[in-house]
């Protein structure tokens, strides 16, 4: 199965070659914008930088479905289920390459995140004086940095999960409408049957 994860992780290296690269492009126009002390240069590229980052994520999984049923509804398609490996083993190997990629690019992303913040904050340290302002503010009603932060991060890895999940449905979705219940009227029926549980479950992560 790890064997299929490095095929689909070969078949799939220019869209995210073209992704990073466009992220790298952007880092550089930040960097330059901060080591040229221009501060509304440096917050666009930032904002930009961001909502990129954002669109990449989300593109790897839109990415890895489009591709999936794609290649699951070709004429070809029997040819996936006709190799020594199961088919099991085969679903299961892209599942695993995107919550690879999900997690790692996640991990990344959030690791460049925190390093631009720090960088931007040490330039324009009155950045930094109002942070330590506001953070006192909170304290002084009651309110812990540290828990706010913690809640942060339990709701970025529950928003995770939630896209996890739906991944997982919609991938099995696509594999029953396109195998067992292939040319029947069912069909289209179970596609959305099974959209409607994947919002839900991803509802559920957020509540």
């Amino acid at each position: 199965m790890f064997r299929l994860s490095k095929y689909e992780l070969r078949k799939n290296r220019t869209a995210l070659f073209v992704l990073l690269a466009g992220l790298a492009a952007l880092q550089i126009c930040f960097l330059i914008a901060l080591r040229k002390e221009t501060q509304d240069y440096a917050i666009i590229w930032s904002t930009i930088l961001v909502l990129y980052a954002v669109v990449c994520y989300f593109a790897v999984f839109i990415f890895a479905i489009t591709n999936y049923y794609r290649e699951i509804n070709s004429k070809t398609s029997y040819l996936v289920f006709m190799t020594p490996v199961s088919a099991l083993s085969i679903i299961l190997s892209k599942m695993l390459t995107v919550l690879v990629l999900g997690v790692i690019l996640a991990a990344a992303l959030g690791a460049l995140g925190w390093l631009d913040f720090s960088l931007f904050l040490n330039q324009y340290s009155v950045y930094k004086s109002m942070g330590e302002v506001i953070s006192e503010v909170m304290k002084n009603f009651g309110i812990d940095t540290a828990q706010v932060a913690s809640m942060a991060l339990f709701g970025i890895i529950t928003f995770l999960l939630s896209v996890f999940s739906t991944v997982a449905m919609l991938y099995l979705c696509i594999t029953l409408a396109a195998t067992l219940l292939q040319n029947s009227r069912l069909s289209l029926l179970l596609r959305l049957r099974f959209l409607w549980l994947a919002y839900m479950q991803s509802q559920r992560f957020k509540a």
